[in-house]
């Protein structure tokens, strides 16, 4: 099968070897310069950021394509410098607390599959320390003062994924909480 018969992954085309190159697809090019992904307004995006950092790995770009090593690379970068002095990613407010699960979950995963691991565990683990003191009295988490099942489902994902990949020594502290 040649690349052009080749189901495409994340928009990108792959090579005779089943790599994925970011370079010259939807994808690829909408990375800006500082790694994140953009909203439509052109700014930085935590979710979007979040999401794609966490379909790279899910398609194995930690380990398999050069290209989008490099994307996954940047992109990590970006969420572990948008990370504030709090653990937070952005101030509170309609859907904020969503989107640090998300980011959570991705740097999670990547400490658990990425080769750069090492270097995000410690905003991983500060993330996820973060989250989980946004837990209300019923064990979810919330969006505009009500418990919120997308949000809570995020969270949940970020906490298994630390437990998961045992990388982080506070996570069984903290998923503790969940139980």
């Amino acid at each position: 099968m040649n690349s052009e018969e080749r189901p495409s992954h994340l928009g990108c085309a792959a090579d005779d070897h089943g790599s994925q190159h970011g370079k010259g697809t939807y994808l690829g090019g909408r990375q800006r310069s500082d790694g994140s992904f953009p909203a439509e307004d052109g700014s930085a995006d935590l979710e979007a950021t979040s999401l794609l950092v966490l379909a790279m790995l899910g398609d194995g770009a930690a380990t398999l394509s050069i290209a989008w090593h490099a994307d996954l690379h940047r992109g990590l970068g970006w969420l572990v410098a948008a990370q504030r002095d709090d653990a937070s990613f952005e101030d509170p407010g309609q859907g904020a607390l969503q989107r640090h699960a998300v980011a959570t979950y991705a740097l999670t995963e990547a400490s658990g599959l990425s080769p750069h691991g090492a270097l995000v565990r410690g905003s991983a683990t500060a993330a996820l320390g973060h989250l989980l003191e946004q837990r209300d009295r019923t064990g979810g988490f919330h969006t505009a003062g009500a418990t919120s099942t997308t949000t809570s489902a995020w969270a949940t994902l970020a906490v298994a994924s630390a437990e998961f990949f045992e990388t982080l020594e506070t996570c069984y502290r903290y998923t503790r909480l969940l139980r």
